[in-house]
């Protein structure tokens, strides 16, 4: 018993770090999605083609405005749990939501930028949605590393288990980033990845900017 505990508490020090880059790296798309100007104008120069603009993006707030709402109802659904357990629980559905949003994404920008024949275009796409995925799967980890914790001995709504309603929050979640994704790129002939796209840039340093840059 005392190793099982010991084993959780380690798993849950684990899960708080993976949770740190999670956060600072969404903070990072925040900020560069902030910049979107600076962002067409990057892309622009690299690969000498004019990103189109994305003709549904009005409609990102609505996904926001969603998942906020939804974490803030499951948040109400448990009782007397850690400030960090409640960071896990409110972005359980978003996880899943953005997960196949974000594929549904890479897979309409390639086959956009594909009629280009930006052979480098289409290397950028793929690396902003591996970037992308692993970023949530990196929460995925942590959230199941410390699953234990967060769920035991705690029952929700007509005594459903709390591990039990995570795991269907996290469904729905996919189901509604799927239906999401496909609306958002159902007749848009923009780039729906342009921020992702940036920050790898960024990330890869002058070096690969160069590579890129070179025709």
């Amino acid at each position: 018993m005392i190793i099982l505990d010991l084993l959780d508490l380690f798993a849950y020090i684990f899960a708080y770090i993976l949770v740190v880059p999670f956060i600072l790296l969404n903070l990072a798309i925040l900020v560069v999605s902030l910049f979107s100007s600076s962002i067409s104008k990057l892309i622009t120069t690299i690969f000498r083609i004019q990103p189109p603009k994305n003709e549904k993006k009005r409609y990102e707030i609505l996904f926001t405005a969603i998942w906020v709402l939804v974490g803030i109802y499951a948040l109400k659904s448990f009782k007397n749990i850690n400030l960090f357990s409640k960071l896990f629980i409110f972005l359980t559905f978003r996880n899943g939501a953005v997960i196949f949003k974000k594929l549904i994404y890479g897979i309409h920008d390639f086959n956009l930028l594909k009629k280009t024949e930006k052979g480098k275009a289409l290397s950028l796409v793929s690396k902003a949605v591996g970037f992308t995925i692993l970023l949530e799967i990196l929460f995925l980890f942590a959230l199941a590393l410390s699953y234990r914790i967060i769920t035991a001995g705690v029952k929700i709504l007509f005594g459903l288990e709390s591990g039990r309603f995570l795991i269907y929050l996290w469904i729905v979640g996919a189901i509604f980033g799927t239906i999401f994704g496909v609306f958002m790129s159902h007749n848009n002939k923009g780039l729906l990845l342009q921020n992702e796209m940036a920050l790898v840039l960024l990330f890869t340093g002058r070096r690969v900017l160069k590579i890129f840059a070179k025709r």
